[in-house]
């Protein structure tokens, strides 16, 4: 019988389930329409009224109650004149075939009239009747506000829209952070009064100034009426009210996809709007549209600490602008702190959300040009057992939580008469461990008539580590016969990536010295590199404390104008002991930024010897001339060294003879120049050069012609005033500045090149990021666009619609966009007209600027300048993002020249 119970009893839970689930989706969201406007289908509604709010299984259900449409040609969906609809939900859609419009609703026998958005369902039987109107009444549409991804905590990092928050804009995200809807959420949300609601949500709110949260509010079908059209003018009204206990201050954004945060509309002018317990306030929003988009987004973000705090937010819409007139007032200077946002002065509109410049309102301004960024004021290093910390001065937030780094520091330098002491201890916080050791007296300080020994690379032993054994020995003589300085650089290729590796300089010294200069010169391509984290230094057993020593652009130099050829020369005192001495540099930690080690100098009043290390002398090494230099072209020096699975062959650029007197042996006789080069004791080249012969130089587009003799420069002005430099109108690849152009030996054709607007950037490098087309690098040639030298690339969609490509230009890693402008000259070599957008980018294809879309006829150049917006960005490779519409899958071929220009400091 138990058994049998049991069983009815889950029969019924069941089917109670089902009735719940098909019938009652008005219980959990009551209001199953959009009120007013939106023709909706009322689904699958059961009459659950019968169970009279009697709780059954753990399923409340509110009863439901008859609304009657007492006018004649108005009905509700599928002409019923009655529904069934549970207390406070809003009006359902009215279908009207009478004359005039709708202008809204009245209970019969009252004479209140109600908007249709502002209608509410009383708690019992009701008849309604239609309050016509001859004009047709704008469409307010009452919208959802509701946290993107169904309440997920935080905003939506899926969105490239608020992804922009940390990359485009000047606002910072904390993501303890709590934003979601309250349970039975759904209410009236007062604005300015009580009889001024709409329909919202409520959400609890826990977090600290600056956080965001982004809402969705599903304005509906793009395009539409119901949507969003490109370009078009909307109202948003926004109400908020505080159903809290505590005052909350917040700041709102509103945005579409793809339209970055900080260049979006702002409620109230930007301005902090702040309610006290139980106030309500409405805000209208005139609003353009930027794309076609079936969503608007708010962005919601705090300016007040809270904790579970509620706020009701509503969101209503129409078409076309706000008819006002602009009272425009001063906003004041707000000062952000912590993670909160502030702004500069500038003036808005409260009533429209305008925000301007200056007073006169003829500036348009967004946060991003008036936002201020909050930071925390962090204190000195604290610590609490084994993790040491940084706690704002203001908010008290940790940061920087880390275990402690111990190492033996000094804490009492040794004098000549004195014992020093050294403590282990953290080199972050300070925190000691209480062990210590006690270091030996000094040796006399290094005093006197001081001269440089210059220990190169070559002369280390290399003992390999744990990597690869990939570090060769390379020979120095090149180097030194070319002046660059890299006396020792190829001596330990690729050190950074080997862990454990070391080189160890012996050498021998005549006396005991103390602060002893010791220079070394190490590659560097990074900027705020602590040498100390990658590498360690002992002198004689001794850890040099390099801590100190940050390796960065300031206390650097580069090599031949070549990024990669960056070195810093860092300076340290050491003692030296009398007899044997020992450095020993070993590799701890990889890092790509930290180079191989050039040298190091000892500069002393002592006699150092010992150090010409035989065993490591390049001694295998072969070079030769793979390419001969003539009068006006370069040449390639070839050195190979190694066999077998070791053989490794390097080439390097050597300059054309009348340029490369002083790199060469140079002899003259008469009118006979002799160039020689001599390496390891054997010649590798020996060339001559009749100075006497001439030839023909032809100005493209001119009649001229000049005969002049092998080796001379280009007479002053004969390619105009305002040429910057030339080409060869039959090799694109052969050109240069005014001062590189050397007469060959034979007749050439050369055109002038135009000055371009601040450095020329090689516009296509390499290409990536493709997207329904094809490109072949083997389309990428040189040409010359409008008089600047640039690249001609052939492109082929592979379905119609829309395709894009990113361009790659050899810009450089390190450098900085923020401020900086770049200029393109795009030139149309297609058979038919191309359109196309052009955006500015960084890694990951995150815009930073771009156009609008661009038309460009067959045959025709235009002219495109895009400035990047100020910032902390630093760009990959100046990266060319195209996007183009199409309507066949015809190739496109365009030629294009890029320059840039750094913002002025």
């Amino acid at each position: 019988m138990k058994k049998k119970n049991c069983i009815l009893n889950l029969l019924l839970l069941m089917a109670l389930s089902l009735v719940f689930l098909f019938g009652g989706c008005s219980v959990g969201n009551p209001d199953s329409s959009s009120g007013g406007g939106n023709k909706t289908n009322d689904g699958l509604t059961q009459d659950l009224s019968r169970f009279d709010s009697v709780q059954h299984y753990g399923v409340e259900n509110k009863p439901k109650y008859t609304l009657t449409l007492a006018t004649e040609n108005a009905s509700f969906s599928d002409g019923k004149k009655s529904l069934k609809l549970q207390e406070n939900a809003m009006l359902p859609d009215i279908e009207w075939t009478g004359d005039g419009f709708i202008g809204g609703v009245k209970f019969q026998g009252e004479e209140k009239v109600y908007e249709t958005y502002r209608f509410r369902m009383p708690a019992k039987d009701a008849t309604i009747e239609i309050v016509k109107t001859d004009t047709k009444p704008t469409l307010f549409q009452n919208l959802s506000a509701n946290i993107a991804f169904n309440g997920s905590v935080g905003p939506d990092y899926s969105s490239a829209g608020v992804k922009s928050v940390e990359a485009r804009s000047p606002f910072v995200l904390d993501t303890n952070f709590s934003f979601k809807v309250k349970e039975n959420n759904l209410a009236d949300i007062n604005g300015n009064g009580t009889e001024d609601y709409l329909r919202g949500s409520v959400f609890e709110i826990t977090g600290s100034a600056g956080n965001f949260a982004r809402l969705l509010t599903g304005c509906g079908t793009k395009d539409t009426e119901y949507g969003i059209v490109g370009g078009a003018t909307y109202t948003f009204v926004y109400n908020f009210e505080n159903k809290g206990e505590a005052p909350i201050s917040f700041k709102v954004y509103q945005l579409q996809s793809g339209v970055v945060l900080s260049g979006s509309y702002m409620v109230a002018a930007g301005k902090t709007i702040t309610l006290e317990k139980g106030e309500s306030k409405s805000f209208c929003l005139e609003f353009t549209a930027k794309n076609s988009n079936d969503n608007i987004m708010p962005v919601f973000q705090l300016q007040s600490e809270a904790d579970k705090a509620l706020i009701g937010i509503a969101i209503g819409k129409m078409a076309g602008k706000l008819t006002h007139e602009h009272k425009i007032e001063k906003i004041a200077a707000q000062k952000a702190v912590c993670t909160g946002t502030g702004n500069s002065e500038y003036y808005g509109c409260e009533t429209c959300g305008a925000m301007y410049s200056s007073e006169s309102g003829e500036q348009r301004v967004t946060m991003l040009d008036v936002g201020v960024v909050g930071s925390h004021e962090y204190g000195e290093w604290q610590y609490e057992g084994e993790i040491h910390y940084r706690q704002c001065k203001v908010c008290s937030k940790k940061a920087d939580k880390a275990e402690h780094i111990y190492r033996y520091v000094v804490t009492k330098e040794a004098t000549e008469t004195e014992t020093g002491l050294k403590e282990e201890l953290c080199t972050v916080c300070g925190k000691k461990t209480g062990k210590s050791e006690a270091t030996g007296k000094l040796n006399p300080a290094d005093k006197g008539e001081k001269i440089a020994y210059r220990l190169e690379a070559e002369c280390a032993e290399f003992e390999y580590g744990a990597g690869s054994p990939e570090s060769r020995v390379w020979t120095d003589e090149y180097n030194l016969r070319f002046g660059t300085g890299l006396s020792g650089y190829f001596a330990t290729a690729n050190m950074n990536k080997a862990l454990g590796d070391k080189q160890i300089f012996r050498f021998e010294s005549d006396k005991s010295l103390s602060k002893v200069t010791f220079k070394m010169r190490i590659g560097n391509y990074g900027d705020d590199v602590i040498l100390g984290d990658y590498f360690t230094i002992t002198v004689n057993g001794e850890e040099i404390d390099l801590s100190g020593i940050i390796l960065g652009a300031k206390n650097s130099v580069t090599v031949d104008g070549n990024q990669w050829l960056r070195f810093s020369v860092e300076e340290l005192l050491i003692s030296l002991q009398k007899g044997d001495n020992e450095i020993v540099f070993e590799h701890i930690k990889s890092n790509s930024n930290i180079g191989n080690l050039d040298y190091i100098e000892l500069y002393t009043s002592a006699v150092i010897s010992g150090f010409d290390n035989e065993r490591y002398k390049d001694k295998d090494s072969v070079w030769s001339v793979t390419k001969e230099p003539t009068a006006a072209d370069s040449g390639v020096l070839t050195c190979t060294s190694g066999s077998g699975e070791t053989e490794k062959t390097r080439n390097y650029n050597i300059p054309a003879l009348a340029k490369g007197k002083d790199f060469y042996d140079y002899t003259k006789e008469g009118s006979v120049e002799t160039y020689s080069l001599t390496i390891k004791g054997k010649e590798v080249l020996r060339k001559t050069l009749d100075s006497s012969n001439k030839y023909k130089l032809k100005i493209y587009g001119t009649t001229a012609i000049y005969e002049l003799n092998v080796g001379a420069a280009l007479p002053e002005g004969i390619l105009g005033k305002d040429a910057a430099g030339w080409y060869n109108v039959d090799n694109i690849d052969e050109s240069g500045t005014i001062a590189e152009f050397v007469m060959p030996e034979r007749d050439i054709t050369i055109a002038p090149l135009k000055k371009v607007e601040g450095t020329a950037l090689d516009f296509c490098w390499k290409a990536d990021s493709e997207k329904n087309v094809t490109f072949a690098q083997s389309t990428r040639v040189s040409t010359i666009v409008d008089g600047i030298k640039g690249r001609e690339v052939t492109i082929t969609p592979t379905a119609k619609g829309s395709c894009a490509i990113r361009f790659q230009s050899a810009f450089g890693s390190t450098k900085s966009v923020s401020g900086m402008t770049f200029y393109y000259t795009i030139e149309n070599r297609s058979n038919a007209t191309v359109k196309f957008s052009l955006n500015q980018v960084n890694s990951g294809t995150v815009v930073l600027t771009k156009t609008d879309t661009i038309e460009l006829a067959a045959g025709k150049k235009i002219a495109v300048e895009l400035t990047m917006p100020e910032g902390d960005y630093s760009n990959g490779n100046a990266l060319s993002y195209f996007v183009f519409t199409t309507e066949d899958t015809a190739p496109i071929k365009l030629a294009v020249a890029l320059s840039y220009k750094e913002k002025k400091a």
